[in-house]
């Protein structure tokens, strides 16, 4: 419902010891630096887990080192036939802290500023919403590159068990409901987290709302990019590059 989200982002003044941010890297590694560098300067003490999707290369240690920033190496989870289990490793490595939020960025999202306003301890998940539709069935999930998930949330969906449903995995792809998603499935071998989790927060019941301070998408354009600027979004995906890339994680 609109306005709702106003109503549950009531919670100021959240310390660095309370957020847990986690970003996959995959071939990633040219957009590290500026990623770690804007996210230490608004959460110079926040826990940063930075996962190696099969990804070997040393220097995504040796950048994590540089910025106090936890790295792990980790098996490659992000191919179609994984179905949810990449997402399910972000929680499950968030429920291993402490923290009470937490913030899946990518290596390409430019942390602008602090967050002013966080989640109440509700059951939902806060980002940019977008959709799909194909024939009769829609499907709302949060863009992938910011978003928030309260302690409780990611409690009650790793409980549940519904990121590992073989179902999310080919033949069945139940979160491939457009033929794009299916070609990404089919022809590129990828999963995705941005659906997966929509698909399962749809089963659950899990209600998904906008946060007003990120805007993410997946290919911004510059009146997009300009507008976040103008409106002092606390997150932005991705970040500005006049090269045209984009991280591939």
């Amino acid at each position: 419902m609109p306005g709702i989200e106003n109503k549950l982002l009531q919670i100021s003044g959240v310390s660095d010891s309370e957020i847990f941010f986690v970003l996959q890297v995959y071939q990633d590694t040219p957009f590290l630096a500026r990623c770690f560098k804007d996210l230490r300067k608004h959460y110079p003490q926040a826990q940063v887990l930075v996962i190696s999707d099969g990804d070997p290369d040393p220097a995504i240690a040796d950048l994590c080192a540089r910025f106090s920033v936890k790295c792990e190496y980790g098996e490659r989870l992000f191919g179609a036939d994984k179905g949810g289990q990449a997402s399910q490793r972000f929680m499950e490595k968030f429920l291993q802290s402490q923290a009470r939020y937490m913030v899946k960025i990518d290596p390409d999202t430019h942390l602008r500023r602090r967050f002013k306003r966080w989640p109440m301890d509700v059951i939902a998940l806060f980002g940019t919403t977008q959709l799909v539709h194909w024939n009769a069935e829609v499907l709302v999930s949060l863009q992938g590159g910011c978003f928030i998930v309260p302690r409780v949330a990611a409690e009650f969906i790793v409980k549940s068990g519904r990121l590992l449903d073989p179902k999310l995995k080919p033949p069945a792809l139940v979160w491939a409901i457009h033929p794009t998603l299916r070609q990404r499935a089919g022809e590129r071998g990828l999963t995705s987290h941005d659906w997966p989790y929509g698909y399962v927060c749809r089963e659950l019941g899990v209600p998904l709302f906008r946060h007003p301070e990120i805007s993410s998408w997946w290919k911004g354009s510059f009146r997009q990019w300009l507008a976040s600027w103008i409106k002092n979004k606390g997150a932005v995906h991705p970040r500005l590059n006049f090269m045209g890339k984009k991280a591939t994680s």
